[in-house]
């Protein structure tokens, strides 16, 4: 099972994307994700990091278009991911 390392930029507070962001966690793991690690840069908390396990890239493009409308109004600006996919080894 991959790692994935999601980074992206919130245009709101961090307090209301990560309020969303855990209300989510049934359906996270309900879709095969490992949370491993999510929160922000020291200095940016604009800044959003998410580590986790994933069962493929497609199975995070999938819940990310199953949950568009909750990503959007967390405040995540769209288009500002990056994604580093790591091997499981």
């Amino acid at each position: 099972m991959p790692v994935i390392f999601f980074k992206a930029t919130i245009e709101k507070p961090y307090e209301h994307w990560v309020e969303i962001f855990d209300g989510h966690r049934e359906a996270q793991e309900a879709a095969g994700f490992g949370l491993l690690y999510r929160g922000h840069e020291v200095e940016d908390p604009t800044s959003i990091r998410v580590v986790f396990s994933a069962p493929s890239v497609e199975a995070l493009q999938q819940f990310m278009q199953e949950q568009a409308g909750d990503i959007a109004d967390s405040g995540h600006v769209l288009g500002s991911e990056e994604i580093v996919v790591c091997s499981d080894m």
